[in-house]
């Protein structure tokens, strides 16, 4: 344990050694002891994508020109379920009137798609919205943290135009994104990123119909940075970590010298309080002029408000979850069972309205949640008050 040796790191199928060499922290060659060894090796196991590390140290052996060059091998053992993941995502939400919505997800990721520690990212929905999104992160250097990333995007759906809490119209959009991204991960808590944009979208009219042609479509482009903070230990249901997330997006139209500005901050703190898990989560959304980049409505989001029925320039949202296992799933068909609550207060403000806490809205959900192999189930039913309610049933991560 204390005699030190050349450190060698034995490349796996699709990883490379200097790769694996940078995320330890080291370098190939230099003198090290098993022991600091194990210790550099736990951020590989903390990825995700290896099964284990094996550490052993081996002496050259006779005839080999290099007897007492003492080694101290490093061999990590890919974890066959990890390197190419599928999830799967369901969203069923009623209000049992007008409001009926289905979405079906699906993301894979690819890890390790070379050996410099590339990562493929897709993800795709069909239902009320259909969206094909893609994403290529490479570093820039085997195992760098600074990366770049190409991607494009294509996202087809409907939403209705509210205007005082009631539905004015109802409008169709389809549109194409072409992405740049750079940035730098930070292990184990968080990752900042410069990106450009280049935007190509039209809407049209669905209710009241419009005879003739009527789409309106619109050419932009968009410089956004983002910075995340994000030591959650899960994301339906966290009982420990943080989130803080701040977002900040310029776009100007093709043939428009204005422009248009949003900033966002999301925030939420995990805990734990006897045999509840719960967090604290806040956001302010806030544009320069038009509406905010979020909506309010639907699940934790106001419970039985429609979706998106609640804009302005500026929006705030703060809500209290809490959770409590109440058994588990038999072997094999899942893992444990919740019950728990949500208490909500956002509104939206426009214009130069301040934002006046009295003047917020309410509400407030039930929900059961399950946890499967295919992620959290959720069933929920929420309400406004003053306003409707909504039954709500998601299979995995929605937020």
């Amino acid at each position: 344990q204390r005699t030190a040796g050349q450190l060698v790191i034995q490349p796996s199928p699709h990883t490379g050694s200097a790769a694996l060499a940078a995320l330890m922290g080291l370098r190939e060659g230099q003198a090290i002891t098993e022991g600091e060894a194990r210790i550099a090796a736990a951020p590989l196991l903390g990825r995700g994508e290896f099964e284990r590390v094996e550490i052993s140290v081996r002496e050259p052996g006779p005839g080999s020109g290099r007897e007492g060059e003492r080694e101290v091998v490093v061999t990590p053992i890919e974890a066959a379920w990890a390197r190419s993941r599928l999830r799967l995502g369901l969203e069923v939400v009623s209000d049992f009137a007008d409001d009926n919505r289905f979405i079906i997800a699906a993301s894979h990721t690819l890890a390790w798609a070379n050996d410099w520690g590339a990562e493929w990212r897709t993800l795709a929905r069909i239902g009320s919205q259909r969206l094909v999104s893609t994403q290529f992160v490479q570093p820039l250097a085997p195992g760098s943290p600074w990366f770049i990333g190409p991607g494009a995007q294509y996202n087809a759906s409907s939403v209705d135009i509210y205007h005082d809490g009631r539905r004015e119209r109802r409008l169709g959009y389809e549109y194409t994104t072409a992405t740049l991204s750079f940035g730098r991960v930070f292990p184990s808590w968080g990752a900042a990123q410069l990106g450009l944009e280049r935007r190509t979208g039209r809407a049209r009219s669905l209710i009241p119909e419009e005879a003739g042609p009527a789409d309106s479509t619109v050419r932009e482009t968009v410089i956004r940075a983002q910075f995340q903070l994000d030591t959650l230990d899960s994301l339906a249901l966290p009982s420990r970590g943080s989130l803080l997330t701040v977002w900040l997006e310029k776009s100007s139209a093709a043939h428009s010298a204005t422009s248009h500005s949003t900033s966002t901050v999301i925030g939420l703190q995990a805990f734990r309080a006897g045999p509840w898990d719960g967090h604290f989560y806040g956001e302010w959304a806030r544009a320069a002029e038009g509406t905010a980049p979020l909506s309010l409505g639907g699940f934790l989001r106001l419970s039985g408000t429609p979706r998106e029925s609640l804009d302005g320039r500026s929006v705030l949202l703060a809500r209290l979850v809490m959770a409590r296992r109440i058994g588990e799933m038999p072997a094999g068909l899942g893992g444990a069972v919740r019950l728990g609550y949500s208490v909500e207060a956002g509104r939206g403000y426009g214009g130069e309205e301040s934002v006046r806490f009295d003047q917020m809205r309410y509400a407030g959900s039930a929900f059961t949640v399950v946890d499967t192999r295919f992620g959290p189930l959720f069933l929920a039913v929420g309400s406004t008050r003053g306003g409707r309610g909504a039954v709500y049933l998601f299979l995995g991560p929605f937020w």
